[in-house]
């Protein structure tokens, strides 16, 4: 965005060439960083800025370049074997059956689903960039300056491309939705900075009013649609309902006056300052040191030369002094994982009921036929201490 506005001073080189840079060495660190290397290409590409390209590139290869020189060459063979382990077991889906449900299932999931998940945590945020969003598509003329367009672009696109990305990825937990989050904000703030004109654009144009309206409810749905209480179609009914009447009811004209959307936008802020602190005061309050607690039990549990294996290992020996050996299977040190610490006293730590634990099962059947010495919930997940008896070799 910086280099795009100091284009017009004529100073946007620099700019240019320190953000082909930083998004160069994010994928030292952050290997999905790749996913947003299109975006300023296709910006620039697409609105001819050739001189900004050539220093955008020239930051972009030079930090390549180092990453290969200094990091990817010395260590390539682990890096692929890596690589190819979570393409292939974690994200890709192996099937369009199986594309189609990570499709339903990320979009629209109870617990995880990007849509719901964003509007039960940044619901404030998401309806000003969906309102933005259609704001910008229902107007035709050019609202804001070259620079200013041309960032939205690489914003929405940074938006879009990590959203898709979310949705077909067979492994997208939450976390991964931090990787949109300063795309989300700066474009809600954008919204929110033009909001009269964003919010009277789609007021005053049925279909996006309908379209956005609907989702509300839908979501609305989604939160009512407890157990036990609500048939699942509700959901679908509300958003089709409020969807309807949104398109037939044209809004009150005293709502789209200037003081009104003023006043609007002020309610939105408050809307946005009780939810920080809503979320923030349900952290706190349920705050907790389990992860703590259960290491510093082990610790007075286990011989002091112990050595644990497994996913939970390394979680489990932050606060003691413990060897930990986290194994995933078909990742590293899955042969015969058990065989190097004969010597020493050996745990399995692992999530209780995951795919890996039945990995276990299946490759040492024995560790499993007496109790396990630890079972506990840590940060919320079902975790299982098991020793290994000296005698499975």
């Amino acid at each position: 965005m910086e280099g795009l506005l100091a284009a017009e001073r004529g100073r946007g080189g620099v700019w240019m060439g320190l953000s082909g840079l930083v998004l160069g060495a994010v994928y030292g660190v952050r290997g999905l960083g790749a996913l947003v290397w299109g975006v300023p290409l296709g910006v620039l590409g697409w609105t001819r800025r050739w001189r900004l390209l050539g220093w955008w590139s020239g930051g972009f290869l030079a930090s390549l370049l180092f990453y290969l020189l200094w990091w990817y060459l010395p260590h390539a063979k682990q890096i692929q074997h890596m690589n190819r382990y979570y393409l292939n077991h974690q994200l890709l889906p192996h099937s369009l059956w199986a594309l189609r449900e990570n499709i339903l299932v990320n979009l629209f999931g109870h617990h995880r689903g990007i849509a719901p998940y964003l509007f039960l945590h940044l619901p404030v945020e998401t309806l000003l960039v969906l309102l933005l969003s259609a704001a910008l598509l229902i107007k035709k003329e050019r609202w804001f300056q070259a620079p200013q367009t041309d960032g939205l672009a690489f914003l929405f696109g940074w938006l879009t491309v990590f959203v898709l990305f979310c949705i077909i990825s067979s492994y997208a937990p939450s976390r991964y939705y931090v990787l949109f989050y300063p795309a989300l904000a700066v474009l809600a703030a954008v919204a929110l900075q033009r909001f009269p004109l964003v919010f009277r654009t789609v007021a005053t144009h049925r279909p996006s009013r309908s379209l956005l309206t609907g989702y509300v409810g839908f979501q609305i749905g989604r939160l009512l649609n407890l157990p036990g209480r609500f048939e699942d179609g509700i959901p679908f009914l509300l958003g089709l309902c409020c969807g309807g009447l949104a398109f037939l009811l044209m809004p009150p004209p005293k709502l789209l006056t200037q003081p009104s959307l003023n006043m609007l936008r002020a309610l939105c802020i408050g809307v946005w300052i009780f939810f920080q602190i809503a979320w923030t005061t349900d952290w706190l309050t349920h705050l907790s040191y389990t992860q703590k607690q259960t290491s510093l039990q082990l610790a007075s549990m286990l011989p002091k030369n112990s050595v644990l294996f497994g996913d939970a290992a390394p979680g489990l020996c932050l606060f003691n002094r413990f060897v930990n050996v986290p194994v995933l299977p078909g990742l590293c040190n899955d042969r015969d994982p058990l065989a190097h610490y004969r010597s020493h006293p050996r745990y399995l730590a692992l999530l209780d009921g995951r795919r890996n634990l039945q990995w276990w099962r299946r490759r040492y059947p024995t560790i499993f036929q007496q109790k396990p010495l630890l079972h506990c919930k840590v940060v919320g997940f079902g975790v299982v201490v098991y020793a290994v008896p000296t005698s499975i070799e």
